[in-house]
């Protein structure tokens, strides 16, 4: 339980950053949504995979500021000693970043924020709950190739750990995009598949 949440508290947020390439600038003001999986790597014999949904919404401010907000919920049941055992991961992250433009089609950007997690489980009428809360900082790079192609690399930090996200994106319409992304480090693996509704587009 405590690999567990220790790697549940180190997940990231690993959405897409949208595009609004009618203006020629990379925009953060959207509502993405979508399905997670993260593999918790362990030193113990058990390593589960927890699967879910994620939810965010960003806000793009004055002067290439920008806030976002992300809950996620994540189920697996696993196998202790012969006892199945209901886990339930949750967590809220709440980001403010700065982005730093390089030309019209591509940035660097700068992030800050604080997340909560819990980790409830419950098992032959028993349960038990675990929290943590922690600072995140995220430093990346954000490229338009076309107008409806944008790519993502960046690094986040979280209390001396460290994780490697990617992610690309692939607008369907002017409002409307298909996102992957895909995020690790030595505690675990993420994947995510998110439909982005651009706000205001």
């Amino acid at each position: 339980m405590k690999n567990t949440l220790l790697a549940a508290a180190l997940l990231c947020t690993t959405t897409a950053h949208a595009s609004n390439m009618d203006t020629g600038k990379l925009s953060e003001s959207k509502v993405t949504a979508g399905y997670s999986s993260l593999s918790v790597d362990s030193s113990s014999t058990m390593e589960p995979t927890f699967n879910g949904l994620s939810v965010s919404i960003g806000q793009q401010l004055q002067n290439n500021f920008y806030g976002q907000l992300g809950y996620q919920e994540l189920n697996d049941d696993i196998d202790v000693s012969g006892v199945t055992v209901d886990t339930e991961f949750k967590r809220v992250d709440l980001r403010f970043g700065k982005q730093l433009d390089i030309d019209n089609a591509s940035l660097w950007y700068l992030e800050a924020g604080y997340m909560f997690s819990k980790v409830e489980a419950s098992a032959m009428g028993s349960s038990g709950e675990s929290t943590d809360n922690e600072f995140v900082a995220a430093i990346g790079y954000k490229r338009a190739l076309t107008d409806a192609f944008v790519v993502d690399a960046g690094v986040e930090y979280f209390d001396s750990s460290a994780a490697l996200t990617t992610s690309v994106q692939f607008s369907v319409s002017n409002a409307l995009a298909l996102s992957a992304s895909f995020s690790a480090s030595e505690d675990y693996t993420q994947l995510g598949l998110n439909v982005v509704y651009f706000i205001g587009m």
